[in-house]
């Protein structure tokens, strides 16, 4: 198979598991003509997705794959393991296989977590995965990908004004409607300074353990559990409001719920629908063209097409997954500038020797610059020059932002078991500044505020600009 190149080097993708996840990155990555081989035990869920596609296939154990082929000419390996045991088992193999003759470029490894658990533990610092020369690891979630398409696809892709949904409803008891439901908490809360309105409609049993995981959920953001005791469909009807968007994150069943209630004209009382899928590109099509309702109906638009979270884009960090990085590297460049140094400064390190859990923290603040654009009417595309965006913010709404920004990392913290501690203790997770924005110092203040002047730049760096769109709000309906 030949090789595609980017920035001058060979891509080989090399996808490992056995998971339907597993697959479908294979699958998209073909799709995009991008060289991937799956590796996947016979029998799988992911070898029969291959062998329907045509995606090439190693079958058996990852281990033994790479006793006899090695990672010569793999350029990225994506990890689906079962659970963080195999993984350790994966990279300990990988780590034999690589080789180091020749000065050969670090190889990049995604690993995605088998749950919101084991990531949880690897962020905190419970889990260690030792650094190792030949590997740069980074962790994942699809489910946290797709909601960060939601994102995205909500605030990035088309502009919003400050009169847009300030409140949601999300319908779902799987561990997607639980990134959905963290991901809008950790963007902080409105322009204003006030919460973010979420209900969620949800097994008590879920929401027993969401209360156990994330205490501070409910102190972030105004959120109220509601059980399905009667007709779902009933109840989404009745929380219908103009200033708020559902989200049906229900696989299947919130295509089905989509077309339904659609039917019966409830969606036209959102500002707006949102069923997450993996083909979504394709429904979004599907919906414009073939759905009578669909005009009236009201906005209704798919995310987390596979296209975009497993793509050349995604594992090479490129565009939007570039901010991040981008976010990381000016904040050195800044924090250095102002004569802090590494030694006092542990974040001052390049973006490949910090910790996952810092790595987190800047794609957390990555997708509140697509946030707060989206609030201001800005649409977030690719650049077309090097020369930064025309966003310019005056000095009350500096302050807006820098108070939302404060408010964002906070609740990043918060839901990540941070609490307030006199001195900094990264071991007990405590931090001095863990208190209300008024409360903070003006040095710190300014901290905030340069964050948020230095969006034109991030983006920049990342390849993306920013410009002012349709100022009135909600896009209009999807056309017949």
């Amino acid at each position: 198979m030949s090789q595609i190149k980017s920035s001058g080097q060979n891509l080989f993708f090399l996808v490992a598991g056995d998971s339907t996840a597993a697959a479908l990155t294979a699958l998209e990555l073909a799709r995009q003509g991008i060289p991937a081989k799956l590796v996947a035990a016979p029998g799988s869920a992911a070898a029969g997705i291959a062998i329907a596609f045509g995606i090439p296939l190693d079958p058996g154990s990852f281990s033994l794959f790479l006793g006899r082929v090695g990672l010569t000419g793999v350029t990225h390996l994506i990890l689906f393991p079962i659970d963080l045991g195999e993984l350790v088992l994966w990279l300990a193999a990988a780590q034999d296989a690589v080789e180091t003759k020749g000065g050969r470029a670090a190889l990049n490894v995604f690993a995605a977590a088998p749950n919101a658990e084991s990531l949880a533990a690897v962020r905190r610092g419970v889990v260690v995965i030792e650094p190792q020369p030949s590997f740069f690891v980074q962790f994942f979630s699809t489910d946290e990908d797709v909601a960060r398409d939601f994102v995205f696809q909500f605030f990035g892709s088309k502009a919003r004004g400050s009169d847009g949904a300030d409140g949601f409803l999300i319908v779902g008891s799987n561990s997607l409607a639980e990134a959905i439901a963290l991901k809008i908490a950790k963007l902080g809360g409105l322009l204003d300074g006030s919460k973010t309105k979420l209900d969620w409609i949800i097994t008590r049993e879920m929401a027993q353990r969401i209360d156990l995981r994330y205490p501070a959920l409910k102190e972030i953001c105004i959120l109220n559990f509601h059980s399905p005791e009667v007709e779902p469909l009933t109840m989404i009807e009745s929380f219908a409001e103009p200033n708020r968007a559902l989200i049906l994150a229900e696989g299947s069943r919130g295509l089905e719920e989509c077309s339904t209630i659609g039917q019966r004209g409830v969606l036209k009382h959102f500002a707006g629908t949102f069923v997450p899928h993996s083909r979504a590109d394709r429904l979004n099509r599907v919906f414009r063209k073939h759905f009578s309702w669909g005009a009236n109906a009201g906005y209704v638009r798919f995310f987390g097409d596979y296209s975009a979270i497993a793509s050349l884009a995604r594992f090479t960090e490129t565009g939007r997954f570039r901010l991040p990085r981008s976010i990381h590297e000016r904040y050195c460049e800044v924090r250095m500038g102002e004569g802090e140094l590494p030694v006092d400064n542990t974040s001052l390190k390049p973006w490949h020797a910090i910790d996952e859990d810092l790595r987190q923290s800047n794609r957390e603040r990555a997708d509140h610059v697509i946030y707060v654009l989206g609030r201001l009417g800005y649409l977030v595309e690719e650049g077309r020059n090097n020369s930064p965006s025309a966003v310019s913010f005056s000095k009350e709404v500096l302050e807006q932002l820098a108070r939302l920004e404060h408010m964002r990392w906070t609740a990043e913290r918060r839901l990540a078991w941070w609490s307030f501690g006199a001195i900094r203790d990264n071991a007990l997770r405590r931090h001095p500044l863990l208190v209300p924005y008024e409360a903070l110092e003006e040095g710190e203040k300014e901290k905030d505020r340069q964050t948020m002047r230095d969006i034109p730049e991030v983006l920049r760096r990342a390849g993306l600009t920013a410009r002012s769109g349709d100022q009135t709000g909600m896009p209009p309906p999807l056309p017949n």
